[in-house]
Formats: structure tokens, sequence, C-alpha cells
């Protein structure tokens, strides 16, 4: 999978998350342009507004796409997992709320009382971030003035893991490689399916398979040396599709 700066927002009910999320997304595109993709948890049931024509189709239909003058929409009844939709992802940075389980992203704790840091840290955050006016002898607690600060980090150590606990990096489990990674005591690319840019990708039922780099290396030049049998054919992006059967 290719290198995304990855990172969660996580925190009770009213802790200031979605308003810390449009600052560091607003923040991110006014200082790199780079492309920020956000995944929102909710523990509620979608809701689309009775009586209007999309949820009328959406009741007959499996999925709705709506193509408007600015953006596209799609209603799904399939609901994918965490994981498919992380490992399939084509962005640069990526915002997770909620999901305080999840443990394959470093975290920011977003915090109404100095008590929540306890309750809702797992040792992956890069720190805590407030809106009250907190002073902390133990912890340094974040405002929007260190909005500069939180973005940096983001920037430079945001990570997202495949989370298939491989143990090919020598730890029992991705949790705990991240872990070390928060520490700064290894390095991203001993994980060995995170590259900077990727040799090759293979989608089967819109789920990207997780290649290493000896099968991926291998797959690429099989294609590269039979593609280039082929008269008329130049250097570029190739995309195969069929049926696997």
């Amino acid at each position: 999978m290719r290198r995304i700066r990855g990172v969660g927002v996580v925190g009770f009910k009213n802790s200031g998350k979605t308003f810390l999320i449009k600052k560091l997304t607003e923040k991110i595109k006014d200082k790199t342009g780079k492309r920020v993709t956000i995944i929102k948890h909710s523990s509620s049931k979608a809701k689309l507004e009775e009586g209007v024509d999309t949820n009328t189709l959406f009741e007959k239909a499996d999925k709705v796409i709506g193509l408007f003058e600015d953006s596209q929409t799609t209603f799904s009844k399939e609901k994918d997992s965490y994981n498919d939709i992380v490992r399939t992802l084509d962005t640069d940075i990526l915002i997770v709320e909620g999901f305080k389980s999840v443990k394959n992203l470093p975290k920011i704790i977003c915090i109404k009382e100095e008590d929540d840091i306890e309750k809702v840290s797992d040792g992956l955050e890069f720190g805590y971030f407030s809106l009250n006016n907190i002073k902390s002898e133990k912890h340094k607690i974040w405002t929007l003035e260190d909005l500069d600060e939180m973005v940096n980090i983001i920037l430079e150590d945001g990570f997202l893991l495949p989370n298939i606990n491989c143990g090919k990096c020598n730890e029992r489990t991705c949790y705990e490689f991240g872990l070390k990674l928060i520490k700064n005591k290894v390095d991203i690319y001993r994980c060995s399916y995170i590259k900077d840019k990727e040799p090759i990708s293979v989608t089967i039922n819109n789920e990207e398979l997780v290649l290493n780099k000896f099968t991926a290396d291998a797959l690429k030049n099989i294609v590269s040396a039979y593609l280039k049998t082929l008269k008329g054919i130049e250097k570029g992006p190739v995309e195969i599709k069929f049926e696997l059967e």
C-alpha cells in the first residue's frame, strides 16, 4: 500500500472533534494542496430525508450515485468495514473521526477535562487538544493557537498501517509497531507493505490485495515483459481488467 499520512481525532461527544478536523483540513489544504480524505464514524444509523427523490430511489436500488455540477455522492446498501475502506484509499492525507478502538494510525485526543486522557489513551496519541482553557502539569494541551504544530506533526509523522498483523516488521501486531513509530524507535518502511509508490496494485471485488515487495515486483516484471513484446506499446500507466474464474 502507498504511504498515507493518517491521523485519528478521537474523544467523547462534544469535545470538539469535528471542529478540529475542519481546522486541520483547511490548514493542510492551504499549506500543501494535498488530497485530504475524512472518514467519520457514527454510532447512529444513516438517514435519508423522507419523501425526497433520492430516498425513493434508494428504497428500490442497491446503490444510487448522484452526479452534481461540482461533486459526486454515492449511497450504497453494502457496508464496507473500516479496513476495507482504508486499504483501497487513493489519497495523501487521511483524517479519521471516531473509531477509538482503531489501532493502525496515530491520534489526537480531544478532551473536555484532563481526566479524559486516561479514559481514551491507547499510547498512539500525538497529543491532546481542548477547546477549554485547561492547565496541566503532566500534559501539554494543544489549543487552536497550536494548529500549525499539529499540522506539521501529521505531515511529518502521520501514518496508516495495513492492520494485518503479519509480523514481518518483527512486531506481533500493527499496533505494537505503531507504538514504536510514535516514539520514533523504528522506520515506517520497516513495514514491508508501505511504499512511497506502489510498483503494482491488484484489486479483486473492489478490495486491494496486500502484496509484499517480492510478489509485487515479480508480477510487475511478468506483465511488463509480455506487454513489451507487443507492437506500438509505449511507456505509461497500465490498466488490465478481467473476471477471475
